[in-house]
């Protein structure tokens, strides 16, 4: 993975958190469901950069 994609999931998992914490007093489910979101991408952000700091 490219630092590029890193900092893309990144930014994308943090955009969904803000939008999140704004939904969160309002529709909890929908709220949950960004979460769960956010949380694919910083899987996907911190997953698929470790092996390559593993191999440093």
């Amino acid at each position: 993975m490219t630092e590029a994609s890193f900092e893309e999931h990144l930014h994308s998992g943090n955009a969904l958190v803000a939008r999140a914490q704004q939904a969160a007093t309002v529709d909890f489910q929908q709220a949950r469901a960004l979460w769960q979101q956010a949380g694919q991408h910083f899987f996907h952000a911190h997953n698929d950069v470790a092996p390559a700091l593993w191999s440093s």
